[in-house]
């Protein structure tokens, strides 16, 4: 069979049109474009397209069909093994499969009506004497890997929307002097600093422990400029410093529930009931 480069392109074009409208929350749509995509690529990237299917089919509702595609994800793994156990692919999609297992298995462990996520993370719990915490934005102006205004502000409002539904919260925006003394300090990600697949990272000081003195973040954006990313672009940022700013606050891993924010893989731009309660947990409020 000969293989057809523009068929191929145009299945690429949907796969990540497909993408854009899972994220969307868009999953009818979505999933058209995702067989449709499939139909054109001729199963050269079924690996990946049945992982992003299983996430699609878990933000969904869908559990059931998630573990389906999930399935599917790792057959397609083993057959690549088998048929060339030297293909450098491996090592990429190795770990992607890896992540997507770990999650279908916790979240088989977990009762479904639950309220709460607390037993499933690690509690980061900032003392009072810290509060209000300080948030330390990179400066575009001044730092490498800094943001626009626009883009900084993005970010504020990210940990003044968590303090406006966890009320003991307090925040203050750190002077651009001040980045040894603040407690969240937020940079663009260098290359190597994000896991594959990862949009963003949150590391404690102290490392391990309950009780941290400072948080630092590191999170991919394509534009350090608010006026030139596109809609998509600003609201997957919008997205992610959202969920960064909940890991850095006391949230250290995942919800278990894709309807939450702290979701590994959540697009959502607000913090849902469920968040607000884990949040509640571990500050015993």
């Amino acid at each position: 069979m000969t293989f057809d480069y523009d068929k191929f392109m145009k299945g690429v074009g949907l796969y990540e049109e497909a993408n854009r409208r899972r994220d969307n929350l868009e999953f009818d749509f979505a999933f058209s474009l995702y067989e449709r995509a499939q139909e054109l690529l001729f199963g050269r990237v079924d690996i990946p397209l049945f992982y992003d299917m299983a996430i699609a089919a878990d933000l969904s509702g869908d559990f059931g069909r998630a573990n389906e595609y999930f399935k599917k994800c790792c057959v397609s793994l083993e057959q690549m093994k088998a048929d060339n156990p030297y293909d450098e692919r491996i090592n990429n999609l190795q770990p992607l499969v890896d992540s997507l297992a770990d999650q279908i298995s916790e979240r088989k462990m977990v009762d479904n009506n639950a309220t709460d996520y607390a037993n499933q993370i690690q509690r980061r719990v900032w003392q009072h004497h810290n509060f209000p915490l300080t948030i330390w934005i990179a400066d575009k102006a001044s730092q490498h890997d800094g943001f626009d205004d626009g883009v900084s502000d993005l970010i504020f409002d990210a940990f003044r929307k968590w303090s406006n539904r966890c009320q003991w919260f307090q925040v203050a925006r750190a002077n651009k002097a001040d980045e040894g003394i603040a407690k969240i300090v937020i940079k663009q990600a260098s290359p190597g600093d994000l896991q594959s697949g990862s949009g963003g990272q949150t590391k404690f000081t102290p490392n391990h422990g309950e009780n941290p003195t400072r948080a630092d973040i590191r999170v991919y954006i394509p534009n350090s400029d608010l006026a030139s990313l596109t809609s998509d672009q600003k609201r997957v940022f919008q997205s992610l410093i959202l969920h960064e700013a909940g890991h850095a606050l006391g949230i250290d891993g995942h919800s278990p529930f894709a309807d939450d924010l702290m979701w590994w893989k959540s697009p959502l731009l607000e913090i849902s009931s469920r968040d607000v309660e884990t949040m509640k947990i571990i500050y015993g409020q």
